[in-house]
């Protein structure tokens, strides 16, 4: 076990006596600073490391510093001219995550570089800290790593405020406006039904072939014969215990198997009543 080991596993304990008393100096610290400046070596090396960061020519550390708290919204007098339903001064809350904030106002100051991840090192009660590893596309280091060099492409620039770094990715939506982050188009939960959606089409295609087994006592002897294939299974099953065996049973037998939201959608694609 080297270094990294033993800081990831000191990291890990912020309510210990040492990590508060690191952390409080830290934002003391930082809270001096300017709310962009850069950092001549990673905080957290463990995590800059795990998140691309090496120690050669080309990259670079910048920590931001992002204000805690909801945003404000403006109404001149209080007035809004609105319903009481959209009323809200004070709890306005954000689209972007604090993190993904803290990237775009990096990339706003030091438009030349290239965003490649960033993480948290500190918080106090007004301010979050963040650390932003960042790539200089025209050094040759960078242009020749075979690992680095696609961030040098053109429509590598200001990654941050179009979503396509790991922060700003959970905030992309269809739409524009308060909220929309929530939408379909943009979350997870889109992905999951188109997933569904394809398994739906196999599973009838399955079934009118007749080579589709229903019901866990079929499935089981199934796997248990030898028989090759793929299983799908209803992620809100109750009690869990019908179906518990069958992810252990098939990881045994090299059986791969999915998790799809509804046993109601494999009830529809399956034609059974009972689910």
């Amino acid at each position: 076990m080297g270094a990294s080991f033993y800081l990831r596993e000191l990291h890990k304990k912020k309510q210990s006596d040492v990590m508060r008393y690191l952390l409080r100096l830290r934002a003391w610290e930082y809270r001096q600073r300017p709310a962009v400046h850069r950092a001549m070596r990673p905080t957290y090396p463990e995590k800059a490391r795990k998140l691309g960061y090496k120690a050669k020519s080309g990259i670079y550390i910048f920590r931001v510093r992002v204000k805690r708290g909801n945003a404000k919204r403006v109404a001149k007098k209080g007035i809004i001219n609105g319903k009481p339903s959209n009323q809200g001064i004070q709890q306005r809350k954000g689209s972007k995550s604090l993190q993904a904030l803290g990237e775009i106002e990096v990339g706003k100051k030091i438009g030349n570089y290239r965003i490649l991840n960033s993480y948290w090192v500190a918080q106090d009660w007004v301010y979050k800290f963040y650390e932003v590893i960042m790539v200089d596309p025209m050094n040759q280091s960078i242009r020749n790593d075979p690992r680095l060099n696609w961030i040098c492409k053109g429509d590598k620039k200001h990654r941050e405020a179009r979503g396509l770094t790991s922060a700003t990715k959970s905030s992309r939506g269809l739409g524009k406006g308060l909220r929309f982050n929530k939408t379909k188009g943009g979350s997870r939960k889109a992905s999951n039904e188109k997933i569904t959606g394809k398994i739906q089409k196999l599973l009838k295609v399955k079934r009118r072939a007749g080579v589709l087994k229903r019901g866990a006592s079929a499935c089981t002897k199934a796997i248990l014969g030898g028989k090759s294939g793929f299983m799908v299974l209803g992620g809100d099953v109750s009690p869990l215990d019908l179906i518990s065996h069958l992810p252990v049973l098939c990881e045994e037998k090299g059986v791969p198997y999915i998790f799809v939201n509804s046993k109601n959608d494999l009830c529809d694609a399956s034609k059974r009543k009972l689910p």
